[in-house]
């Protein structure tokens, strides 16, 4: 089939996807209107206290840690439960077995649910951030740019996991012959890891499991070296970690290759892989 023709098919399956969610945006913009009457209050004071001590906003490496956390966590969510959503619902719907019929592969069908999830998960997102930070905004409180670099940043670095997942249980299914692990939980499970696998939250987890070890005496400094190193280690192979080394370096907090020579590669291959697998699936591998 021609890629114009599969590029056509691709559309309409995304175009299908939004019209679907019309009733989201309502209640997301209700929830972002909520967000900013709340936080107003909040970012008044703010403004007022920095005039008072002319405290200007300085990025350092434990905001940057906070805030990068809060929005990789909220990119992550929204764009998984979007992908299982539109993914997970033609199976449910059975849209899926209408399309066997058509000359469509695997990697039709995962593009589209992936573009449809990208659009809504961007959207979705963006409203409740600048629903959230708006005021911040107005008062002057936060640099906006600073703040849209890590909203876009988490959100690209969550749309990777979830592409690399997603493709992942294309090799999957044809190594196994069945579907065994759907491409909506494998991703979900990517969008989880790449979260986990963060410096910080190994170096919290890690922290936890050796304090409940160790006992009453608590963990020794050599334990907790230990734990930092194996979370300085294991964090290479997270994309959220990777996008939060990127921001570090352009805010000028910490200058660092930003493990960029494990996560791209990784999630190539993956794709690539997933993809051509993909061409070799037929569809009713999803209703068996």
């Amino acid at each position: 089939m021609e890629w114009r023709d599969r590029l056509q098919r691709i559309e309409a399956i995304v175009e299908k996807d939004l019209k679907v969610t019309r009733w989201w945006w309502i209640a997301v913009l209700i929830i972002a209107a909520t967000e900013s009457v709340a936080t107003a209050s909040i970012a008044g004071n703010i403004r007022r206290m920095n005039d008072l001590y002319n405290i200007p906003f300085t990025w350092y490496d434990g905001n940057l840690r906070s805030l990068y956390a809060v929005a990789a966590f909220l990119a992550s969510m929204i764009l998984g439960l979007a992908f299982s959503y539109v993914h997970g619902g033609e199976i449910r719907r059975g849209t899926i077995r209408s399309i066997i019929l058509y000359p469509v592969d695997m990697n039709d069908v995962t593009i589209a649910k992936l573009a449809s999830s990208f659009v809504l998960a961007t959207g979705f997102s963006t409203i409740l951030f600048l629903g959230f930070a708006m005021p911040f905004f107005v008062y002057g409180v936060w640099p906006v740019g600073d703040f849209l670099a890590i909203h876009a940043m988490a959100l690209l670095m969550a749309f990777l996991a979830l592409g690399t997942g997603v493709f992942l249980a294309h090799v999957v299914a044809q190594v196994a012959g069945r579907m065994i692990v759907s491409p909506s939980l494998l991703g979900s499970v990517s969008l989880l890891s790449s979260i986990l696998l963060t410096e910080t939250a190994a170096n919290v987890i890690g922290l936890q499991f050796v304090a409940a070890l160790a006992g009453p005496q608590g963990p020794t400094r050599q334990q907790v070296l230990e734990v930092q190193q194996f979370a300085r280690a294991i964090s290479v192979l997270s994309p959220q970690h990777m996008g939060a080394r990127i921001l570090s370096d352009v805010f000028g907090i910490y200058a660092a290759w930003p493990d960029v020579h494990v996560v791209i590669p990784v999630a190539v291959l993956v794709g690539v892989v997933g993809y051509f697998f993909g061409r070799k699936l037929y569809m009713d591998i999803l209703v068996r």
